[in-house]
């Protein structure tokens, strides 16, 4: 059921003059892109040229500490704030972007707002604490080597996609549907994303202006139907059912909320 040429196909005419794409790639650049950017500090290595003395004296040793510490508190600073910042509105934008395309190419013209629903009530805490989570274990896989890393990455692939439309799922329920779903297909799934490096170094030309108005809602729209692809695969095949990915929360879908 998995057609990567299908997919890539449907995402194109997907995007074509649907406006809402591009300003969800617009949310999507200004608070996931740059969540992870890390404060370089240029430690200047001070190699105090001299004058008539080859070491520093008490007080200039003093003040050149002095002012290490303080540069070093402001980048401590700078990047807990940008954790912080990641963790409470990056990742948990991240899901709600997910499930935007994943509804809009199942026509259902959700609206913008939409992508902030997993901001509301309960599922604020539970999506931030489910994106931490699938971060996590990635990053620890990634530590014993770079290819376990990959691996795993896209073997919770669809994730985000789960979660979004069932968010009442923990965490490891999410992993273990995205782990069925990706069984098989975590080769297409990575000459899916390679097939997108081209667009994104045109996009990095055009100062980013590319990857919003075509590139993020192209990428975005062939995961959603790559997604339902595989979604309808495992239920064929019995790994899944249908009620794995159903959500009733107070008789509507969280969707809608």
């Amino acid at each position: 059921m998995y057609n990567h040429q299908e997919i890539k196909e449907k995402a194109r005419m997907h995007i074509n003059g649907n406006t809402n794409s591009k300003i969800v790639a617009l949310i999507f650049t200004l608070l996931c892109g740059g969540a992870g950017a890390s404060f370089g500090g240029s430690g200047g290595g001070s190699s105090s040229s001299s004058s008539s003395t080859s070491s520093l004296n008490d007080d200039e040793a003093a003040i050149i500490a002095g002012i290490l510490l303080v540069v070093a508190g402001i980048v401590l600073f700078a990047l807990l704030i940008s954790a912080v910042f990641s963790a409470f509105v990056s990742l948990p934008t991240q899901v709600g972007v997910y499930g935007w395309f994943r509804r809009s190419v199942n026509d259902k013209n959700p609206t913008v707002g939409s992508v902030f629903n997993t901001f509301k009530g309960g599922y604020y805490l539970k999506t931030v604490g489910f994106a931490f989570l699938v971060n996590l274990y990635i990053s620890l896989w990634s530590l014993l080597c770079l290819i376990p890393g990959i691996i795993k990455s896209y073997e919770y692939y669809m994730a985000n996609f789960i979660k979004s439309e069932n968010p009442e799922l923990s965490t490891k329920r999410c992993l273990e549907m995205s782990k069925l779903m990706t069984d098989g297909h975590k080769a297409d799934l990575f000459y899916l994303d390679l097939s997108f490096i081209g667009w994104s170094i045109l996009g990095a030309f055009t100062c980013g202006i590319l990857n919003i108005v075509y590139v993020i809602p192209y990428q975005f729209s062939a995961k959603a139907y790559a997604y339902e692809a595989l979604k309808a695969e495992a239920i064929t095949y019995g790994k899944l059912t249908k009620e794995d990915f159903v959500c009733f929360t107070g008789g509507y879908y969280p969707d809608e909320i």
